[in-house]
């Protein structure tokens, strides 16, 4: 919808329908960061930062914002804050990184290995997760006969 009414040159229309959007549900926060981008691709910095720092009230430590309050601060050639922005970005999804084990000893690591210096076995690293795996069952040769291929 976007590109649509910024290809006719007529972004006032679609900044209306976000504008309208955001005013029928204030909590949609997702809204207001879809607003926020499109402001800043209008090069409306100050309603793109006036929007970001509305959300942030709400929403802690989402890289997401991180990322695009430091986007409006290139723009604005406000550098130093920048990058402090983009810092929190990466420190913040580094934190959301997973963890591996070595299904034989059990011993983890923040990156992937393919010897394990505790028992010396190769390839032996997996994903950690946080619950035990779900299996589901198969699908019946009937229910099969519906699926897509």
């Amino acid at each position: 919808m976007e590109e649509f009414y910024l290809n006719r040159e007529d972004p006032s229309t679609l900044l209306r329908i976000y504008q309208r959007a955001i005013k029928h549900d204030p909590q949609n926060w997702v809204l207001a960061f879809f607003y926020a981008k499109l402001c800043l691709r209008l090069e409306m910095l100050d309603e793109a930062l006036e929007e970001i720092n509305e959300i942030s009230l709400n929403v802690k430590d989402c890289p997401a914002l991180h990322r695009l309050l430091a986007e409006i601060y290139l723009h604005k050639k406000t550098f130093g804050r920048a990058a402090q922005e983009f810092e929190k970005d990466v420190r913040i999804e580094q934190d959301f990184l997973p963890f591996f084990f070595c299904t034989t000893c059990e011993r983890e690591s923040k990156e992937w290995i393919a010897y394990c210096p505790q028992c010396h076995q190769w390839s032996t690293y997996t994903i950690k997760e946080a619950e035990k795996d779900i299996v589901l069952p198969s699908p019946s040769l009937s229910e099969r006969a519906h699926l897509p291929l």
